[in-house]
């Protein structure tokens, strides 16, 4: 049966596509030997098709170029703004740090009003307290209070601001002593805690308060962690994707590092361990951040210095 130019001229279509049947392409095929006109016909079809083909080509390509360039502009303008905020952070974290002032007797004043509630009033360059109660030792019906003022640059010189006073028992319940912390040690005074109120408690030798020693534990793991890993770094450093995600596991103990050294520096005590915690985490968090966009960026204009050099 012969098949009219009219019918073939609607498969061509599908033809120069390729989604006509098995059926439909010999039946084509077959007809184009014997009619010139429609062979040129398929011709300029091809033509047309492989021009919209490579010009749908150029605009995706186009797109993507401009969807990379779009997306690490925003990863610049991230890494930007989060390495600003991590220099923020330390240096905020420092101006706020307490600097805890030794003792003496202008420092502060205890006086026990009618109702028996006792009352601490502090100089002005006190910015804060920090203050700690237990039960007495000798009379167990009673509590016992360790206090320590501190002030910070801050306070003195940003944001002025100082704390007048403080009740150390609003319900009524009894001050058997207050002692105020030695461990920064002072002009004159005994090497441990000064009881500025009250009866001692310890008759037999004092104490002395040692600040908190968590911090410590926490950087020796974080160290540990650490050291661990660049061992594996150096185990599988010629496998690319394994050497791809331990820098990425390196950095969060890396991170932990420096955020602690640039909060603390290099004496991991401290009174306020709970506030010198968060300062460091969210350091550690920003600087972490920063690692990765940081790796990001530098690792897209390597691959795009190595492409200018080729060409």
């Amino acid at each position: 049966m012969k098949i009219s130019c009219e019918v073939i001229g609607d498969l061509l279509p599908l033809y120069v596509k390729g989604i006509a049947s098995k059926d439909s392409q010999m039946l084509i095929e077959e007809h184009l030997v014997s009619c010139p006109d429609c062979a040129k016909k398929l011709e300029s079809m091809k033509k047309q098709f492989e021009n919209e083909l490579s010009g749908d080509v150029y605009v995706r390509s186009l797109k993507k170029v401009k969807n990379t360039l779009l997306r690490k502009r925003v990863q610049t303008i991230v890494f930007t703004v989060m390495l600003t905020l991590t220099i923020a952070a330390v240096i905020i974290a420092n101006l706020t740090a307490p600097n805890y002032i030794p003792y003496s007797p202008k420092l502060l004043q205890i006086t026990e009003k009618n109702d028996g509630t006792v009352l601490v009033k502090f100089e002005k360059d006190v910015s804060g307290y920090i203050l700690w109660r237990s039960k007495a030792e000798i009379d167990p019906s009673g509590h016992q209070y360790d206090i320590v003022a501190w002030s910070s640059y801050w306070n003195k010189h940003i944001v002025k601001s100082r704390i007048q006073n403080v009740v150390l028992n609003p319900d009524g319940e009894k001050v058997s002593a207050v002692y105020y912390l030695n461990y920064f040690g002072s002009d004159s005074g005994p090497d441990t805690d000064i009881l500025i109120y009250g009866e001692d408690q310890y008759p037999n030798g004092g104490r002395l308060t040692l600040p908190r020693l968590f911090l410590t534990y926490y950087l020796l793991i974080a160290f540990a962690m650490f050291i661990i890993i660049v061992l594996l770094l150096v185990a599988f450093y010629r496998n690319g994707k394994a050497k791809y995600w331990l820098l990425r596991v390196a950095a969060i103990p890396g991170a932990y590092i420096v955020s602690h050294f640039c909060v603390k520096g290099l004496d991991s005590s401290s009174f306020t361990p709970v506030r010198d915690f968060i300062a460091i985490v969210t350091i550690a968090v920003s600087l972490y951040i920063v690692f990765l966009l940081g790796s990001s960026l530098i690792g897209y204009y390597r691959r795009k210095a190595g492409k200018a050099m080729v060409k």
